[in-house]
Parts: C-alpha cells; sequence; structure tokens
C-alpha cells in the first residue's frame, strides 16, 4: 500500500484461486418408456461416465448403444438395479431379457484425451415391446362357477288406441260370366277408391 500525489494504491495478485477444475457434461434421451440420462465429470486420466436408465414400462431385450469418440477407451461396465449383467460388443451394452420398470445405473471409466464437449456422445436406445395377450398366472386354483342371471323382464303395455275392425269383403271368384257382378259388389262395399 502507498500513496503518490494524494492517490492510494495497493498491490494485490491478479492469479486464480488453485484447485480442481472439474468439468461435467449430461445429455439426456427418451424414447418410449424408456428414458436414459448419460452424464460425465473429468477427473484423472479422463472421464467417470454415469448413464441412468428409467424404465417406465417393461421391455425385452434393452439394447443402449453407446458410441466411443476417436482415441477413447471405455473400462469395465457396472450395473446397479439387476441381477442381470450387461453384455457389452462394441458400443452396444445390452440388458438381456425382460427388463421390469425401475431405475437402472450403468457406471464405466471412460480414457481420453480429448476435452469434454467432444468426450460426450448421444446414446441411442433399441427394444422389445411387451405385448401381453393372456395373464400371466391365475389369482385362484379355481374357476369360478359360471352365474346365471335371467334377462329382465319386459312388460309390453296394450294399445290405448282402439284399433277399427277392417271390413271383410266375400265376393265370388270373378269370371268371365260374373265380372260385373263381381265389380259392382266391390264398388258398393268400398266406393270409387279400389285400385284396378
Amino acid at each position: 500500500v502507498g500513496e503518490v500525489g494524494g492517490i492510494i494504491y495497493a498491490d494485490f495478485s491478479l492469479t486464480p484461486p488453485s484447485g480442481a477444475a472439474v468439468k461435467a457434461r449430461s445429455t439426456t434421451v427418451q424414447r418410449g418408456p424408456i428414458t436414459l440420462q448419460k452424464s460425465m465429470i473429468q477427473g484423472g486420466a479422463g472421464y467417470a461416465v454415469t448413464i441412468k436408465v428409467i424404465v417406465d414400462k417393461a421391455v425385452n431385450n434393452l439394447t443402449i448403444t453407446d458410441p466411443l469418440p476417436n482415441s477413447t477407451t471405455r473400462g469395465p461396465i457396472t450395473m446397479n438395479g439387476t441381477t442381470v449383467t450387461p453384455v457389452v460388443e462394441g458400443n452396444n451394452i445390452t440388458i438381456p431379457g425382460t427388463v421390469a420398470a425401475g431405475t437402472y445405473t450403468i457406471v464405466y471409466a471412460l480414457f481420453s484425451p480429448l476435452p469434454p464437449d467432444l468426450a460426450l456422445t448421444d446414446p441411442d436406445i433399441n427394444y422389445e415391446e411387451i405385448f401381453l395377450m393372456i395373464p400371466n398366472r391365475l389369482e385362484t386354483t379355481e374357476l369360478a362357477a359360471p352365474t346365471t342371471q335371467q334377462a329382465p323382464q319386459l312388460e309390453i303395455a296394450e294399445p290405448s288406441v282402439q284399433l277399427e275392425q277392417a271390413p271383410t269383403l266375400s265376393v265370388p271368384t270373378p269370371t268371365a260370366e260374373n265380372a260385373v257382378e263381381v265389380d259392382s259388389e266391390i264398388s258398393r262395399k268400398f266406393g270409387d277408391e279400389v285400385i284396378q
């Protein structure tokens, strides 16, 4: 600290504080009932990678395609939340069989000289849908006896309007000899509205 011409000055260090600068990156991918949350934290000779797998509905043979950038190596994979050991083939991490609804965590080391923005890749998801056509088990060992119900009885009310009885007509079968008689009998009973 000093003073020159009435101005006070002080020297102080312009160096950044010391400590470890840790860089973290993450990405999320969702497809159908599956959500993947991949994150990585830089440390040592590479990164600690965590893939959180959230399964909303059971699926079969879940495969996570997790591409590795150039000049990187994946360490051994561990998986929490299941007793099934994932199968790793190249960039694919497969959880064979039925994967029940739940949350699973896959962890591995990624050895890479790349900065975090180049080391993080977006995974992809493939799986087989499960369609249940029949129940897996019966709730009881005996089937319940079918119940019989009688259909409800319907009551049909008699019509409230009284219909007139239609007039009957007894006329001899018309022939060439009695055609005029039959025609006059019909006209007498029904008038001129008879359709011919």
